[in-house]
């Protein structure tokens, strides 16, 4: 049988983490389950490096270790979409598991559909660490056909999912790397299949989150603070796309928008008049957003000052 999974595992300085992910990995491997472990390594200075090492590399997990320099997790992402193999790619985070029979249940799911060239992958749900309990909102139905915008946007589903995407979509994409920024959207790569794609929904259970306090999830906002040009790349590439756009309400869109200037003010020497010249293709929500987005960008301001205080 063809491998079907590569997972992805960015990482820096989560040494500690990296040995319970590993035992969840040795779970899911069967006759059948075959594992791709791509372990990109952002320039980590504990002892990320030893502790890979020492794992063994058994029958079923073939491990591949990368060390980089400290670019953020969308650049290591650059790396593993050139050596991903198999069929379907996770991005399974350092401070995630993966649920014992989870693979299992993707590889069930996904051979009667594999040959259906509109679909992107499978989504499922993740639970809370702490709690045992489903993070977020369950889909309406299960299974069904969707993508990540509809879900988010219009169908205003809360929390995080796992997303097995089809590796094939993935071979020519990449982030671009930024000077001096270290974080962008995974919606710059991840978003351009919900053009012309759609994927399979299931109300099922595939990993476990764990939310560390200096995690992208938990630093968001700070994040994209901190990296504006990148989050704003990530939001242009919606709002310019009218087959994107159409998939979310009317609030959405001028929360795209809003965001959008948001951080290009955030932008240094950025002007109000230069981002109202930017080359917006659809700005039919543009001047409302205008007024969210310099309300965003001043709250944004007296919290970092706040912060600094």
């Amino acid at each position: 049988m063809a491998l079907l999974f590569t997972i992805c595992t960015p990482t820096y300085n989560r040494a500690p983490l990296l040995a319970r992910l590993y035992a969840s990995l040795q779970k899911n491997i069967s006759e059948s389950i075959k594992i791709q472990w791509l372990l990109i390594d952002d320039g980590s200075k504990d002892n990320t490096e030893e502790i890979i090492l020492s794992f063994e590399h058994t029958k079923g997990l073939d491990i591949k270790y990368i060390k980089k320099e400290n670019h953020g997790k969308h650049s290591c992402l650059n790396y593993a979409f050139k050596e991903a193999k198999g069929e379907l790619f996770l991005i399974l985070d350092s401070d995630d598991l993966l649920l014992p029979d989870a693979l299992t249940k993707i590889r069930d799911y996904w051979l009667p559909i594999r040959d259906d060239n509109k679909i992107a992958g499978i989504i499922g749900h993740c639970i809370n660490y702490k709690n045992n309990k489903v993070l977020g909102d369950l889909f309406p139905t299960s299974p069904m056909y969707s993508t990540i915008l509809r879900n988010n946007y219009k169908l205003n589903l809360k929390g995080d999912r796992a997303d097995f995407i089809r590796t094939t979509l993935l071979h020519n994409k990449e982030y671009p790397v930024i000077t001096g920024e270290k974080f962008m959207p995974e919606g710059y790569v991840t978003l351009d299949f919900d053009e012309q794609y759609l994927y399979f929904c299931v109300n099922d259970n595939f990993k476990v989150v764990e939310y560390q306090d200096t995690g992208i999830s938990n630093n968001y906002s700070k994040l994209a603070m901190s990296n504006p040009y990148g989050t704003a790349l990530a939001l242009l590439r919606v709002i310019n796309n009218k087959n994107l756009l159409s998939q979310v309400d009317s609030k959405a869109k001028v929360k795209f928008y809003g965001n959008y200037i948001r951080y290009c003010l955030h932008q240094k020497n950025s002007k109000i008049t230069n981002i109202l010249k930017a080359e917006i293709k659809y700005p039919v929500h543009y001047s409302i957003a205008l007024i969210a987005g310099i309300t965003l960008y001043a709250h944004d301001k007296l919290t970092l000052g706040n912060a600094k205080n």
